[in-house]
């Protein structure tokens, strides 16, 4: 890859909203063939015959390219994504794990109610208007 894409910010708000930061997120993971892979299929550790793993040195290139791609999918994510959600999803192995249980993580439970919105609403005006009448004194 030339050069590297930026994910697209996660902001919440409405299932819709979330819908589509998924969409684009499945997009923005296509643009890399490795990070594709890993999305798509679980990385596994490399094993020996005996099925002991084996050490990072003597993988192939490909494992540890895939390896790298894991990794940084999982940090994107975990980057992207409140805290909320990372722990609500619970414990996960790899990035296909994670994104699979970030697609099916029940964000209903996660998002403001009506009531809330509104309420953050009349704070941020009283903010705004605070700003003003202090900026109107100076």
């Amino acid at each position: 890859m030339a050069g590297f894409i930026v994910p697209p910010k996660f902001e919440g708000g409405s299932l819709g909203d979330i819908t589509y930061w998924m969409m684009r997120m499945e997009t923005f993971f296509n643009t890399d063939w490795d990070i594709m892979m890993v999305v798509k299929e679980p990385f596994k550790v490399p094993k020996d015959k005996k099925g002991k793993k084996l050490r990072t040195r003597h993988w192939t290139e490909e494992q540890t390219s895939r390896s790298e791609a894991n990794s940084k999918v999982i940090a994107i994510l975990i980057d992207l994504l409140p805290p909320n959600v990372i722990s609500g999803v619970g414990k996960y192995e790899n990035a296909h794990e994670l994104w699979s249980k970030v697609k099916k993580f029940p964000w209903e439970e996660f998002l403001p109610t009506q009531e809330e919105e509104e309420k953050s609403e009349e704070s941020d005006e009283v903010v705004q208007e605070e700003k003003k009448d202090q900026s109107d004194v100076e």
